[in-house]
């Protein structure tokens, strides 16, 4: 058995989705998200939703996940149509862990990322929670740094997918200050969220921080953000 096959198995799926999850928790790790709440209520579609959360790990932070892009990467193992099954499986195997298996922990490691434990399961209980999507991650190649977007967040509105309007704004920074530091892009960039303010999806974005990993491994997902109502005694 050679390498490939010796990694792409359902073991390893199932390591590697405890990996995930583990990793939710870290700084390292980018969590965005796009979805509207009315009254507690998710709306649009659900029964055939698409992604509103997307996860990006960095590699280069977990060993086992840089052992799985390093090998899909490795132009020495041929890529047959048998082992082109053996990683769509694997994959598939992947995604029915953390989709299934594994769902409680999974939902529980978002909810507290996302909402920085102020949450609880009872008041968002995120029952349906479906991996779309395992992948490598679109990194822009016209920038140098990524960003981790800090956001306020909690059981009402949720602001809207604001990642792509902050990249265009810190490529046009570093087309007009070639010469600026990080520090000086990401005080440019605070200031430029601060402007933003006005507009209501952005009243939950707190801050950005730019950063320099290599985010190469995404999960795409569609979250069931729904509040419910939670009596006290």
């Amino acid at each position: 058995m050679g390498v490939f096959e010796e990694l792409f198995t359902e073991d390893t799926a199932e390591k590697l989705s405890l990996e995930i999850i583990k990793k939710i928790k870290d700084q390292e790790t980018i969590i965005d998200y796009d979805f509207n709440i009315s009254k507690g209520k998710m709306v649009g579609d659900t029964s055939d939703p698409d992604a509103n959360t997307w996860i990006k790990f960095d590699t280069n932070k977990s060993e086992l996940m840089k052992k799985v892009i390093d090998t899909l990467a490795d132009e020495s193992i041929e890529p047959t149509e048998e082992r082109k099954n053996i990683f769509l499986d694997f994959r598939k195997s992947l995604m029915s862990k953390l989709s299934s298996d594994y769902k409680s922990q999974f939902t529980d490691a978002l909810r507290n990322a996302i909402f920085e434990n102020k949450i609880t399961v009872e008041m968002c209980p995120m029952e349906h929670c479906e991996v779309l999507e395992s992948d490598i991650a679109d990194v822009p190649l016209s920038s140098k740094y990524l960003l981790k977007i800090k956001k306020i967040n909690y059981a009402g509105s949720i602001p809207e997918y604001i990642s792509q309007p902050i990249y265009e704004k810190l490529m046009e920074i570093e087309t007009e200050k070639p010469d600026a530091t990080k520090e000086e892009l990401q005080d440019l960039l605070n200031e430029y969220i601060q402007d933003q303010q006005k507009n209501n999806k952005w009243l939950f974005v707190k801050s950005v921080e730019l950063c320099h990993g290599l985010f190469e491994y995404q999960l795409d997902v569609f979250v069931d953000y729904t509040m419910k109502n939670v009596e006290t005694k």
